[in-house]
C-alpha cells in the first residue's frame, strides 16, 4: 500500500551508515527503472534523492544521463526523456546544497536503537531477513533514527552507543556476540526479542542458552504493522527512547505511514517528515513556532503532507 519502495532505499542507506559513519556515494542511483515506459512523477524523483540524503547519502550519480530511442536498450525511458523529472532533480540538488547543514545534522543523529544484522541467522534462519525488514518498517514510523549492528561489531564492543538492541527472527548467532550482548544488557542495555526462539543456537546449529530479554514481542503479520509500531513506540517511550519531537494526527493519535526524524541543532529543533502512503495526511507539529525550510515560510501548527513530498521544518533560532 505504499506509494513507493521507500523501505528498500532507506534501509540500506541506514545499514551502510551503521557499518561506517561516513557519507554514502551512490555512484549508480537507479531512481527510474531501465526501459521504463510509464509516467514517473517528478515528486518521486525529488523525494528519492532528498530522503536518500536524510538517511546518509552524501552524493548521487543518477543512472543514467543518457538518451536513446531504441526500446531494447537499457537507457530507454530514463531521466533525460523526462523534463519534469530533470527539473525536480535539479531543484532537489539546489535545496540540498542550501540546507546542507540541516540535512547533515539529521544524518549525524546517533541512533539509540539498533536492529541485529545477523549473518549466521541470514544463512540458518531465513525468517530473520523478513522479520528484520518488518521491524525496520514499523520502527521507521516512531520518529527515531534506526541503526543496524552485525555480530562482528557486537563482538568488537561496538554496542556501547546503543541503548536498545532488537533481535528480529534471529535464531543463530556467534558465541562471541552472545557473550557481548549479555555483558551489554547487564550494564543497562535493553534486549528486545521479536518472534520466538531467538538466539538459541550458534552459527553451527549447536544449542546455546539465549540471553534474558527485557521484552518479547510476538510476530505480527504484514497487515498489522501499525499495531507493531504502537507496541514498539510505547516500549521505547517508557524507557526514554522516544523522539525529540512527536507528530500527531488532529485526533491526537500518531500518524502511520509518515516517517519523521528529529534532532537538535544548537538551539534549534529540526524535523523532517514524509508521507509514504497514497493518501494526503494532516499532522500537528509540536508546540512552538516552526519554519518550513524548503519553502522558506512559516509552518503549522497543522501541516498537510501530500504523498511523497518531504517537509523540513525548524523551531528556535
Amino acid at each position: 500500500g505504499w506509494i513507493c519502495d521507500w523501505n528498500v532505499q532507506n534501509m540500506y542507506y541506514d545499514l551502510q551508515r551503521s557499518m561506517k559513519r561516513v557519507p554514502i556515494f551512490n555512484t549508480e542511483n537507479h531512481i527510474i527503472r531501465d526501459r521504463e515506459a510509464g509516467y514517473i512523477r517528478p515528486a518521486h524523483i525529488y523525494a528519492a534523492i532528498w530522503q536518500g540524503a536524510i538517511h546518509g547519502q552524501g552524493a548521487s550519480t543518477t543512472w543514467a544521463w543518457h538518451r536513446t530511442y531504441n526500446p531494447t536498450q537499457d537507457f530507454e525511458g530514463l531521466i533525460l526523456h523526462r523534463a519534469g523529472c530533470m527539473a525536480a532533480m535539479s531543484r532537489c540538488a539546489l535545496d540540498l546544497m542550501r540546507l546542507s547543514y540541516e540535512v547533515a545534522a539529521l544524518q549525524n543523529a546517533q541512533p539509540a536503537v539498533a536492529l541485529l544484522y545477523s549473518h549466521a541467522s541470514t544463512i540458518a534462519s531465513p525468517r530473520h531477513v523478513e522479520a528484520r525488514s518488518q521491524l525496520y518498517a514499523a520502527l521507521n514510523f516512531t520518529g527515531i533514527p534506526i541503526g543496524f549492528i552485525t555480530e562482528e561489531q557486537i563482538a568488537a564492543g561496538l554496542l556501547g552507543p546503543y541503548r536498545c538492541l532488537v533481535v528480529a527472527g534471529a535464531k543463530s548467532t556467534t558465541p562471541e556476540a552472545l557473550e557481548a550482548m549479555r555483558a551489554w544488557a547487564a550494564s543497562g542495555g535493553l534486549l528486545v526479542e521479536y518472534g520466538k526462539n531467538s538466539l538459541v543456537e550458534d552459527e553451527y546449529g549447536h544449542d546455546v542458552t539465549p540471553p534474558v530479554f527485557a521484552k518479547s514481542i510476538p510476530s505480527f503479520s504484514t497487515g498489522e504493522l501499525e499495531a507493531l509500531r504502537d507496541e514498539l513506540f510505547a516500549f521505547l517511550t517508557q524507557h526514554g527512547l522516544g523522539p525529540e519531537a512527536t507528530l500527531q494526527r488532529e485526533d491526537g493519535t500518531f500518524p502511520f505511514g509518515v516517517e519523521w526524524r528529529t534532532t537538535k541543532d544548537g538551539d534549534r529543533t529540526l524535523l523532517n517528515a514524509i508521507n509514504y502512503t497514497t493518501e494526503t495526511q494532516t499532522v500537528r507539529l509540536p508546540e512552538g513556532a516552526w519554519t518550513d525550510l524548503i519553502a522558506n515560510a512559516a509552518a503549522g501548527p497543522l501541516v498537510t503532507l501530500e504523498p511523497e513530498v518531504p517537509l523540513l521544518v525548524a523551531r528556535g533560532e
